[in-house]
């Protein structure tokens, strides 16, 4: 490898500045999938539970079709919420006891869902300027990520997980580059220059997709 070539540590996980409204979304989402959790945890359903919370995590991959196919989850979590506030409402009035204020908080909930997930759903449609550019949001596992800009070209050297991974940016592209991994299948995903396009060191843990700037910053 050039020597002049410096090598880099994985880097910490710590907060960067962002786009306050993608990460107030992101939020926003997160929330209401916990809340989804605790919903089905109590009623005996530790699967979609445990589903919920997946999805709570997997919202801040920045990954574009996992984020809209969250958002239409989350318009169903609050079809589920307004179900169940009428189906528990119903069911105290036959029993003569209090309703009103259950159903308040089950309907705030159920409000607070589906405004999660319009404002979810608003952010990643927006319309985007076409001059925005594309960074590379690398992933080491562990929630630790890193933003590579794709506008000077650059070799980056991470040493995880026992291996010397090496990413190189040129030409606006990213590509894996004698990589010391057994297999070397990262470096056949060849040079990364759309958005959405991904690849991966297994080995090493390490996952890189390119995205637009604003929903790259969300992801560091």
């Amino acid at each position: 490898m050039d020597g002049s070539m410096q090598m880099e540590a994985a880097p910490r996980a710590c907060p960067q500045p962002g786009r306050w409204k993608g990460r107030a979304a992101l939020a926003g989402g997160a929330l209401a999938f916990v809340l989804g959790a605790a919903h089905f945890f109590r009623s005996g359903q530790h699967g979609l539970a445990c589903v919920c919370l997946v999805w709570a995590g997997l919202l801040w991959r920045p990954v574009a079709w996992l984020r809209r196919s969250a958002a239409v989850f989350l318009l169903g979590l609050a079809a589920e919420w307004g179900m169940t506030t009428l189906a528990l409402a119903r069911w105290r009035l036959q029993l003569g006891q209090d309703w009103l204020r259950m159903v308040c908080i089950l309907g705030a909930v159920a409000a607070l869902t589906l405004l999660a997930a319009a404002a979810l759903l608003f952010w990643l449609l927006r319309p985007r300027s076409k001059a925005e550019p594309l960074e590379a949001v690398v992933d080491f596992g562990d929630g630790i990520t890193e933003v590579l800009p794709l506008d000077k070209d650059y070799d980056h050297l991470y040493e995880v997980g026992g291996y010397v991974v090496h990413l190189q940016v040129k030409d606006g592209a990213i590509s894996f580059q004698d990589s010391q991994c057994p297999d070397h299948v990262c470096e056949q995903f060849g040079w990364l220059s759309e958005e959405g396009a991904w690849a991966a060191c297994v080995p090493a843990g390490v996952y890189v997709q390119l995205a637009p700037q604003s929903e790259a910053d969300t992801a560091s």
